[in-house]
């Protein structure tokens, strides 16, 4: 979730600099750090929420039973 949140910031980055080529200085966007650490943060959640629910499940498993329906 880390990785591909920075690989986002980067590419919105890059979109960043191709926009203020292609537009007007009054057009330009701007980013600044609270919403990239929004978005880093918020990815980091989804990640940690998303690996903890297969987790809780296989932990009530016995192993056994874990490894037969695999």
């Amino acid at each position: 979730a880390m990785l591909g949140a920075l690989v986002g910031l980067g590419f919105s980055f890059l979109l960043v600099e191709l926009i203020e080529i292609a537009s007007p200085a009054q057009n330009s966007p701007i980013i600044t750090v609270y919403p990239m650490v929004i978005a880093v943060g918020f990815s980091a959640l989804v990640g940690v929420v998303a690996g903890l629910f297969p987790a809780f499940k296989a932990a009530g498993f016995h192993p056994i039973q874990a490894l037969r329906y695999e």
